[in-house]
């Protein structure tokens, strides 16, 4: 038996992506309904699409995680997790990058969040708080690619993320004009993982983003991933 895709927002590829540095994003991910999976078989990959815009070809650490999700899409204990060091392209490249679950043997409940951090700017952020939002390239030159498209299973909460950031509120780029600046909301509501739009007024990737896109994009963004049983 083959390997089974039980979720994909990866094919077509994205347009647009989301930036980690800038808003200070340490962890971004969503919440997400799997494919039934009648065998039970285990995980075996996770595939996340990203992006480099800088010029720099580096490498640097990524780590996904897996939750389970409480009622009221309240984050749960961790499922498993891997880390990777990740060959980034140089040139303004979309590439993906494939996180091998299948040595954990982890059959996954059929709802689970997932989170994805990039290590350097996280670590970084801790550390000297000058290059917290602002970390020079490369490392702050990579994204996570974004769509709008799910050919396996679905979205928990349509229309929103996962997201732990400080700047929500505050930020004039990428997060925080993605989430109409969580109006009203105070700075660090999205100090811990979680749900959002929290203190927001739509769902991600809706608000408009004057004065970077007028109108904003229109369409609930989603971070492309796949998921995959083991073949």
């Amino acid at each position: 038996m083959g390997a089974q895709v039980l979720y994909d927002s990866l094919i077509p590829a994205g347009i647009y992506s989301q930036a980690f540095n800038g808003p200070e994003v340490t962890q971004f991910g969503n919440a997400i309904n799997l494919a039934s999976n009648p065998a039970g078989a285990a995980l075996g990959t996770v595939t996340v699409g990203m992006a480099n815009f800088g010029p720099t070809a580096f490498s640097t650490s990524v780590t996904f995680n897996i939750y389970k999700i409480a009622a009221g899409g309240v984050l749960g204990s961790l499922i498993a997790t891997d880390t990777k060091t990740v060959a980034v392209p140089a040139g303004k490249a979309v590439f993906n990058a494939t996180f091998d679950f299948s040595s954990q043997n982890v059959a996954l409940p059929s709802t689970i969040v997932y989170g994805i951090t990039l290590n350097g700017l996280a670590t970084d952020c801790a550390a000297l708080s000058s290059n917290c939002g602002n970390d020079p390239n490369p490392i702050g030159s990579l994204n996570v690619d974004l769509n709008a498209n799910v050919s396996a299973g679905s979205d928990v909460y349509p229309g929103d993320v996962f997201v732990q950031s400080l700047q929500a509120d505050t930020s004039g780029t990428a997060l925080g004009s993605n989430l109409g600046y969580c109006t009203g909301a105070p700075t660090g509501v999205l100090s811990t993982f979680q749900g959002v739009p929290v203190g927001c007024t739509a769902g991600y990737g809706s608000q408009t983003e004057t004065p970077y896109i007028a109108g904003g994009l229109g369409i609930d963004e989603i971070p492309a991933v796949e998921f995959t049983t083991v073949g």
